[in-house]
């Protein structure tokens, strides 16, 4: 018998709600998400965590649900030709 967990590690924390790890602590710096401490390990209780997501702002009709794609970073536009350096008389 397999039961939800009742805390997360900030890792899988990350991962059920995604967000990146530095927005999850800055959070927590803003006081709108708790964290317990048991020994080193920090953890995010389950239901702090979706009352956390539950509260956060709601997206206006007009915003696509998800994040238009864009171009990886390093790349160039396919259809930019190469700047050629010609020198000046």
């Amino acid at each position: 018998m397999h039961s939800e967990p009742l805390a997360y590690t900030v890792a899988e924390a990350t991962k059920a709600a995604a967000v990146s790890r530095t927005e999850l602590y800055r959070s927590v710096q803003r006081g709108e998400l708790t964290m317990r401490k048991r020994g080193k390990r920090s953890l995010i209780l389950v239901d702090e965590l979706r009352r956390w997501l539950a509260n956060l702002p709601k997206a206006p009709a007009s915003e696509p649900s998800a994040p238009a794609m864009s171009k990886p970073r390093g790349c160039k536009a396919l259809n930019s030709a190469p700047k050629i350096f010609t020198p000046t008389k």
